[in-house]
């Protein structure tokens, strides 16, 4: 993480799958996509990009500046070259990706909701 002295406002550089240095993006921003991605692939048993998408801008449509489907696909590439998401090719169809949660995402979204169940018990 670095710090942006503009506005004093964390910043997170993500990573692309392939290697390269991905985008800059605010820090409390790139931890709501985290968790609003982590969480809808978690309910989904198989959920696309484009569901993923549709998802997003139902439900976090007019509370961001700029482009919603960008930062989410930045945000999914993140997850998956750390490896808490993946995509895989549906068996019956060739064209059709599903994103679906590795075990580090598994185990990343039930400790995020056992933290928030312990802060609502405070």
């Amino acid at each position: 993480m670095e710090q942006n002295t503009k506005r004093s406002e964390e910043v997170v550089r993500t990573h692309r799958p392939d290697g390269r240095p991905g985008v800059i993006l605010l820090k409390r921003e790139y931890d709501l996509f985290c968790s609003f991605i982590l969480s809808s692939v978690e309910k989904s048993d198989s959920m696309t990009l484009n569901d993923l998408l549709e998802k997003a801008h139902a439900t976090l449509e007019g509370k961001w500046n700029g482009d919603l489907a960008w930062k989410i696909l930045q945000v999914k590439m993140d997850l998956e070259a750390r490896h808490l998401l993946e995509v895989a090719v549906a068996t019956r169809k060739r064209h059709a990706f599903t994103i679906k949660l590795t075990r580090q995402g598994l185990s990343r979204i039930r400790y995020e909701n056992q933290v928030a169940e312990w802060a609502e018990k405070d």
